[in-house]
């Protein structure tokens, strides 16, 4: 999910198997040299999917922390597996789309919406697609079930703009 329209636009991003074609695409692709993108792809070789995450050892906190440079990268407030072609049920997100402020930094393993309640329509932007924002309506809260990235076992029930991006994210997974 984008925090802010300031990415360019291009379509053909959407459809790109990998991140290194997600990221050429795009002017924040132009502040990094060619080399780059294979720094920043380390292990996010995988087509799109939906694999539940069973491990949690260094090579997933690795990636987690490569996506989190990502979407911080990208202006961004929510960054799903998929979308660096990792396929995974994994997302990261912060409300406040800062690495000055990790407070409110989730990172959600194989989510799985139980309860649904309410309605709310807000503009949404995708990291997925620069540029362009529409009204989506959703439902303005939802109760979660997860995983951390220890792999400890949560449930939740998030609202407003934080159960607006989970739910968004997680229609990357589904």
């Amino acid at each position: 999910m984008n925090a802010s329209g300031s990415r360019g636009a291009t379509l053909a991003r959407a459809i790109a198997p990998s991140l290194a074609t997600l990221l050429i695409a795009t002017p924040f692709a132009a502040s990094l040299a060619e080399d780059d993108y294979e720094d920043l792809l380390g292990g996010f070789e995988d087509e799109f999917g939906d694999t539940d995450i069973d491990v949690f050892d260094e090579e997933l906190a690795q990636r987690i922390a490569r996506m989190w440079d990502v979407m911080y990268e990208a202006g961004g407030v929510g960054l799903a597996a998929p979308q660096v072609g990792w396929s995974a049920r994994l997302l990261v997100l912060n409300p406040e789309g800062s690495r000055d402020d990790t407070s409110g930094e989730m990172v959600v393993i194989n989510p799985r919406v139980v309860n649904k309640w309410g309605k709310a329509t807000a503009q949404e932007g995708c990291l997925s697609f620069p540029d362009i924002f529409v009204d989506v309506s959703r439902p303005a809260g939802v109760r979660l079930q997860w995983q951390d990235e220890t792999g400890e076992q949560h449930e939740s029930d998030f609202n407003d703009f934080v159960a607006r991006i989970l739910q968004h994210e997680n229609d990357h997974l589904e």
